[in-house]
């Protein structure tokens, strides 16, 4: 720790007693001493901070990091297993307007980069487009869900 924090500390620490003292008040010693503690409690948490900080830091300059546990996020793609099919987009830069209006918005939690845009047709129809907000593209495929 800072030898500038301890004294400050170190002071606070004498002010306080001396204050309960000058009172005269047992519970007011007590406060003091509980704050005191208090104090010390927080001045250990943050000692371990530093430590963790360091040590990290120091990983990493001294190129001591370990990857290999480390597992690459892939971006992924829609990849249906039910019965609903994708079908091929009408274009790769805009969204027909015979999909309807717009009635949802949703992020893939898996890779937020996605999002999915939800339509409804006139005939309720619902079409999915999917959008890649990093890339700025449309997925090449959408789903279209019937309505009976």
């Amino acid at each position: 720790m800072n030898k500038t924090i301890k004294i400050a500390l170190s002071l606070l620490v004498g002010l306080t007693a001396a204050l309960a003292l000058a009172c005269g008040a047992p519970d007011e010693m007590s406060k003091a001493n509980q704050l005191v503690g208090e104090a010390n409690a927080a001045d250990a948490e943050a000692s371990k901070t530093f430590e963790d900080v360091n040590k990290r830091l120091s990983q990493l300059f001294n190129d001591d990091v370990q990857f290999e546990d480390r597992k690459k996020l892939e971006p992924t793609a829609p990849s249906p297993t039910g019965p609903l099919t994708f079908e091929p987009s009408k274009f790769s830069d805009a969204i027909p307007d015979d999909y309807g209006n717009l009635v949802g918005i949703t992020q893939n939690p898996a890779s937020p980069k996605w999002i999915g845009l939800w339509f409804q047709k006139p005939d309720h129809t619902i079409t999915g487009v999917f959008v890649n907000l990093d890339e700025g593209r449309l997925y090449g495929k959408t789903l279209t869900i019937p309505r009976k």
